[in-house]
């Protein structure tokens, strides 16, 4: 059976929040326990998260979780340094025929349209991404073709322009679940008021 490298991107240093998102206390964990918590057990899949900022902080809440941590030295340099680092481990590990790339602060997300998302994938050569009411996205999964092009990421746009230059390889999977990811502290209040999520 296919292996699939599930990577969490949660190395980012949260500016305009102001602390560690990573952290945030949601639902009787934190933001991204509780993003951990919808990947761990989907079959045949590895959770790999990328830590930066707040490291040592973000290790403690890793403590165990069966995930694998990768530490990105360069997280200041945006999400597609977390992507390069974390294609670069994988390189020691041949099993992995596709990774599914999300971010730790989509709390919204569940464990229903990660696996949704991996029966919908055709093959090496395809990227299925999530189709939301006005925008497409994270979570993506890219097949094994694109492994290079994702270990040369850079910047802030992560793995953008891959999607832009690999348009009729995409399927796009809906959700009626927003996209909300927590950027700002008014944005994590109306996560708890609306989800009942408590501090």
């Amino acid at each position: 059976m296919e292996k699939t490298a599930i990577i969490v991107l949660a190395a980012g240093g949260s500016s305009r929040l102001g602390r560690p998102k990573q952290l945030l206390p949601y639902k009787g964990t934190t933001l991204l326990n509780h993003c951990i918590n919808e990947l761990i057990g989907i079959p045949n899949t590895d959770v790999w998260v990328v830590i930066g900022a707040y490291s040592e902080e973000v290790k403690k809440v890793l403590d165990g979780e069966t995930v694998h941590a990768v530490y990105n030295n360069n997280w200041e340099k945006g999400m597609g340094s977390s992507i390069a680092v974390t294609l670069q481990a994988l390189k020691a590990y041949d099993a992995y025929k596709r990774v599914l790339i999300t971010l730790g602060d989509l709390p919204l997300l569940t464990r229903d349209h990660f696996r949704q998302l991996l029966k919908e994938h055709k093959g090496e050569d395809h990227i299925t991404l999530t189709q939301y009411t006005d925008i497409q996205g994270v979570p993506v999964i890219f097949g094994k073709r694109y492994y290079q092009e994702l270990e040369n990421c850079s910047g802030d746009e992560g793995a953008k322009a891959i999607i832009k230059n690999h348009q009729k390889n995409i399927t796009p999977v809906p959700t009626k679940i927003p996209f909300t990811d927590i950027d700002t502290e008014a944005a994590y209040q109306e996560l708890l008021r609306s989800t009942g999520g408590t501090k």
